[in-house]
């Protein structure tokens, strides 16, 4: 890509920060302790779930992240469905961890049998519970957000604050995040 002026890349970066205010991200954890529990199966099994969802061609790859317009039948509506890899998340025990945004859930020891349960909550808009994090009983959380969690309602990410909801490898990310900000 490339931007002729200042301003085909402020455009470029607002367009690609709605687009991501507007769809849902599904982030899997691509740290050593993730990755050892089968992330990145589990990532290439997500992308091909939710192609089959968009077209009969069975046949992507998956690097590292993928889009797909999603056609809800029964609500007659649209949505842009990004997944994708971190880095590490940070509770490597509880791995492979799953983070959807905007709603901020987590999910630990994901399988690819909880694929298409998580697909659905994220179509209803509503947690995953089966493999909700645990909250502070040590139950899964009812709302299986960051400030539920006490593992990471303890931290305060000041440099990697952005790091669970971005891949290392997509500039996109890094620009819709403010990246190359000073530039503006």
């Amino acid at each position: 890509m490339r931007f002729e002026t200042l301003s085909d890349f402020k455009n470029y970066k607002n367009h690609i920060s709605q687009e991501q205010k507007n769809g849902k991200e599904i982030w899997i954890c691509g740290g050593p302790g993730c990755v050892a529990n089968g992330s990145m199966s589990l990532a290439e099994e997500f992308a091909k779930a939710l192609v089959k969802k968009t077209s009969s061609d069975d046949s992507t790859s998956f690097w590292h992240s993928i889009k797909v317009l999603i056609q809800h039948e029964d609500k007659n509506t649209e949505q842009l469905i990004k997944i994708g890899t971190t880095g590490c998340m940070g509770p490597c025990e509880n791995g492979p961890i799953v983070h959807v945004e905007p709603d901020g859930f987590y999910y630990q020891k994901v399988t690819v049998d909880d694929i298409e349960g998580i697909l659905s909550s994220i179509k209803e808009n509503m947690p995953y519970k089966t493999k909700a994090m645990s909250g502070n009983d040590g139950k899964p959380a009812e709302i299986p957000s960051a400030e539920n969690i006490p593992f990471l309602a303890k931290q305060k990410k000041l440099v990697l604050g952005k790091m669970t909801s971005m891949s290392p490898l997509e500039l996109e990310d890094h620009i819709a995040h403010g990246g190359y900000s000073a530039l503006i």
